[in-house]
């Protein structure tokens, strides 16, 4: 087990640095096909047992060959179609989200930090006439 996973790490290291190496494979990494099943990877990923489970069950595990033949298309239009209508408007969700918190983020610190220079500015002088400095950790008034 410990020598598969070893092989399998080799392998991999070796497509990558072959895909970087040999300018055929380069190229051929770089088509529109390989772009776009980079792109749909995902949902290829969480689409395709379901899909061969399902055709297993309904043709029977003895046209296993019938059975692969019908996943590769099925699950490629599968994962085209999830990627259109889940992935990418999540993604387009997730990067509103995170404009938002990141905004909200900022308003919070520069509204922290004029409560900050405001109580520098309010505090009385300190007995020995130096300047006060801010409290530690001010607080901030909220009302509900």
């Amino acid at each position: 087990n410990i020598l598969l996973s070893q092989l399998a790490l080799l392998g991999a290291a070796g497509l990558v640095l072959s895909s970087i190496a040999v300018r055929p494979l380069r190229r051929a990494l770089d088509s529109r096909g390989c772009q776009w099943l980079g792109r749909v990877s995902f949902s290829l990923y969480l689409v395709h047992v379901p899909i061969i489970a399902t055709l297993t069950f309904l043709l029977g595990d003895g046209r296993w060959w019938l059975v692969a033949l019908l996943t590769i298309p099925s699950a490629l239009l599968v994962a085209w179609g999830f990627n259109r209508v889940v992935e990418r408007p999540s993604h387009r969700l997730a990067r509103w989200v995170s404009t938002a918190v990141t905004t909200l983020i900022e308003r919070f610190r520069v509204t922290r930090s004029d409560v900050q220079s405001a109580d520098v500015q309010s505090a009385p002088p300190a007995a020995d006439g130096a300047p006060a400095s801010a409290p530690s950790s001010p607080t901030l008034s909220r009302t509900r």
